[in-house]
């Protein structure tokens, strides 16, 4: 049901020359001959975490570290991956974000590699940057592995979650 508000603004719009159901900027194609799309650069695809399967980074070693039994659940399109255990749960996903301010979070490193950690109630998670890449907006995006470590004794969450970060990087694509 439409309101006194909507009839009032479709005869407005109506009377200024625009068809039922267009947009002020007209429709869909002329919007795109109007105004250019921008571009991302070309990528490594080597690089990314775009084919990689989550749980198969840390499968099948992944229920000794969690003390539990099985394979991950798995995650969308393979992105992440959880396991239960006894000991603590622990998810891997993979994500892009800005780059966090230092402040957030202490440094460390993992299988080599610069990481970051960061405590948050029952949960720490180690990250991994992966790589660097420019936004449609231009500003940067850093693709992550996040290790989440839930439960389980508060002084071994943020060493379990290094220990399976060592783990993961070993199987990590090149970084870029």
């Amino acid at each position: 049901m439409h309101s006194r508000r909507d009839s009032h603004a479709l005869s407005q719009r109506l009377a200024e020359g625009h068809p039922p159901g267009a947009s002020r900027h007209g429709d869909g194609a002329a919007a795109l001959t109007q105004h250019p799309i921008g571009t991302r650069q070309q990528l490594d695809a080597s690089t990314t975490f775009g084919a990689a399967d989550a749980c198969a980074l840390l499968d099948p070693v992944a229920p000794a570290l969690v003390g539990g039994s099985g394979p991950g659940l798995s995650g969308y399109g393979g992105w992440a991956c959880h396991w239960r255990g006894t000991l603590a749960d622990v998810v891997l996903d993979f994500f892009r974000y800005p780059p966090p301010g230092e402040a957030e979070f202490a440094a460390l490193t993992v299988g080599g590699r610069a990481g970051m950690t960061r405590e948050l109630g029952a949960i720490c998670r180690v990250y991994v940057p992966q790589r660097t890449l420019p936004a449609a907006d231009g500003s940067a995006r850093t693709e992550y592995v996040r290790i989440s470590v839930h439960g389980g004794r508060a002084a071994d969450r943020c060493a379990r979650a290094s220990g399976v970060g060592e783990r993961v990087v070993a199987a990590l694509p090149p970084q870029r």
